[in-house]
């Protein structure tokens, strides 16, 4: 059996129309929207219309396929990378609007310092290793793996390093508040 390789933009469109509802599925399931599983269909119609004569493609459909489902991941990571983003950008606002309060409400200053030195007292009381990578995370602002490239240990036990320092600190924090010296 011989497979006809050529790119002819009736072919494509053959593809397309025959498949759309599947095709409209695949991306659908992807990025969780109907009218951008539209739009991802329409560029990939467009790519493989686009490709150039002198490439040939064996199997239209799975190639079809193959371009939407790459265009749909595409988009998918966009948006958790955006999302991301934005949440970061949200936390910070959260947290220069709570430093605010702090600055400009006496009452909640004192809260404030009190919670600094539960904190403060929390962290003295763990490991170096602990203490640094906490304060490299929050303090310089380095990434995880720097971390781990910084103190010479895996990126795993940063991580695990990280979710130990804050789980001991929130319990700090929750519990019944003392009088500090």
């Amino acid at each position: 059996m011989s497979v006809q390789k050529t790119n002819n933009p009736n072919q494509w469109q053959d593809v397309f129309t025959k498949n759309r509802t599947s095709m409209l599925e695949t991306a659908g399931e992807i990025t969780g929207c109907h009218k951008k599983a539209e739009d991802i269909l329409q560029d990939a119609y467009i790519k493989v219309i686009e490709k150039s004569p002198y490439e040939s493609v064996n199997y239209h459909k799975s190639f079809a396929f193959r371009v939407i489902r790459n265009l749909s991941i595409d988009h998918y990571r966009r948006k958790k990378l955006e999302r991301n983003l934005f949440q970061e950008d949200e936390e910070l606002d959260e947290q220069q609007t709570e430093y605010n309060q702090c600055i400009n409400n006496p009452e909640r200053s004192i809260i404030c310092m009190n919670q600094f030195e539960v904190i403060d007292k929390a962290l003295s009381k763990m490991s170096e290793r602990s203490q640094n990578t906490f304060k490299l995370l929050k303090h310089d602002g380095l990434s995880q793996v720097e971390i781990s490239n910084k103190l010479k240990i895996s990126p795993t036990l940063v991580n695990f390093i990280i979710k130990d320092v804050i789980s001991d600190l929130k319990l700090a924090l929750t519990e019944k508040p003392q009088y500090i010296n």
